[in-house]
């Protein structure tokens, strides 16, 4: 038992003997005590060794900050402690950079259990605000080799971070985690009938629904999970196939136009008998054809006048 354990047993002791010298009796004897006495009995537990938190976890051992929270929120419930005395025991239980960090803040985190808490939540957790967990929390969905029992632990966390930064979202916790887990298993059967029970009961809280779904479909059954990654193997070896058979195509097509490409590299080039350039032959010569053109306008001058004076002579 830790001194600070001892430190509040001792100081409860002296409560109840100085009621006893003063003559007056404040405690309820519950009905099973013993009322010859006029003492309420006092049952103690001792509960396990709460860790000391240093900051984030750097083994798999290591508590995270929201997991230490809880354990040390339930420390104190068990323990009569006024609000210094326990702004006090929980800087006791930090070490490290965690009681650096609240230490160093001043008196007015270090003796404020609230602030302790959101200091320690906002420095050593995930550093999610309270959008992004929403988000989080309304968009996850059940892996494919996810178990159903992991899936709504997973949903539980995720709310429970979600009333940590706002309080007000406590009210509805059920109804919602109720709601998510309808909507976030992957089964399409159990998403159907658990909004069935949603509908039916509603007053069935959400592990009495997630118990009944782990009653249908098994603690640790993933069907779909092999399902589809059977899908998606045979899919995969489809979309393989296609791609090599494309591959071959475009190669068996890239070795043609190669041969295309040699083949007129490699023809001798034509050349023109008239001109004597290469790239066409003599009938398609450009020159050859004005040649000609000049020569037939001459020819047609050259005659045109002597028809004319033929034309012109007398006639006899």
């Amino acid at each position: 038992m830790e001194k600070s354990e001892i430190d509040a047993l001792k100081e409860k002791v002296a409560e109840l003997e100085a009621k006893l010298a003063g003559g007056r009796d404040d405690t309820k004897v519950p009905a099973s005590a013993s009322t010859t006495t006029g003492i309420q009995p006092i049952f103690l537990t001792q509960g396990r060794r709460l860790e000391v938190f240093k900051g984030k976890p750097v083994k798999p051992g290591d508590p995270t900050v929201q997991d230490w929270i809880i354990d040390m929120k339930s420390q104190l419930a068990v323990r009569n402690l006024g609000t210094s005395e326990q702004a006090a025991f929980i800087c006791d239980h930090l070490g490290g950079n965690a009681r650096r960090e609240i230490l160093g803040r001043g008196d007015a985190v270090a003796e404020d259990v609230k602030e302790i808490f959101a200091t320690l939540e906002k420095v050593f957790g995930s550093g999610d605000s309270l959008p992004v967990l929403l988000q989080k929390f309304f968009s996850y969905q059940q892996a494919p080799a996810e178990g159903l029992l992991e899936c709504s632990l997973q949903l539980v966390t995720l709310y429970d971070r979600i009333c940590f930064l706002d309080s007000s979202y406590k009210g509805s916790k059920m109804e919602t985690l109720k709601g998510r887990l309808a909507e976030t298993v992957y089964d399409e059967g159990l998403r159907r009938e658990l909004r069935r029970l949603n509908t039916e009961s509603p007053d069935l809280d959400f592990f009495e629904l997630r118990d009944r779904a782990l009653n249908w479909f098994g603690l640790s059954r993933k069907p779909k999970a092999a399902t589809l990654q059977e899908t998606s193997t045979s899919e995969k070896a489809s979309i393989l196939d296609i791609l090599k058979k494309q591959g071959d195509l475009l190669e068996k097509q890239q070795r043609q136009i190669e041969a295309l490409t040699a083949e007129r590299s490699s023809r001798p080039k034509i050349t023109c008998y008239y001109c004597g350039k290469t790239g066409h032959i003599q009938r398609q010569c450009k020159k050859r054809m004005a040649d000609l053109n000049r020569a037939n306008e001459s020819q047609a001058i050259t005659k045109q006048p002597a028809s004319q004076s033929s034309a012109e002579a007398p006639k006899e």
